[in-house]
């Protein structure tokens, strides 16, 4: 796979990107909640059995992060480079 490592800009970068994101993921999530109170929507259960499920949601992200990630790098970007060329 053709991973390098970060420069230490590029992992302030990252950083600052994560908390971005994160921070507005946050406020979609609330502004969301309003909209369905707004409403009366009916919210999606968090819940099962009185046990949340947050830990379900956190570890289907991660898997799909990284596989996504590593399937393109390590499977299909090398192949379409060497179909179609490398334009980098």
């Amino acid at each position: 796979m053709r991973l390098s490592n970060l420069s230490a800009k590029g992992w302030i970068i990252t950083i600052i990107a994560a908390l971005i994101f994160g921070i507005l993921s946050l406020l979609f999530n609330f502004i969301a909640g309003l909209l369905y109170e707004i409403t009366n929507f009916p919210l999606p259960e968090l819940y099962t059995d009185e046990e949340p499920i947050l830990w379900m949601t956190l570890v289907t992200l991660s898997l799909n992060i990284f596989g996504e990630e590593l399937w393109w790098r390590s499977y299909i970007l090398p192949r379409q480079e060497v179909a179609f060329g490398r334009f980098i």
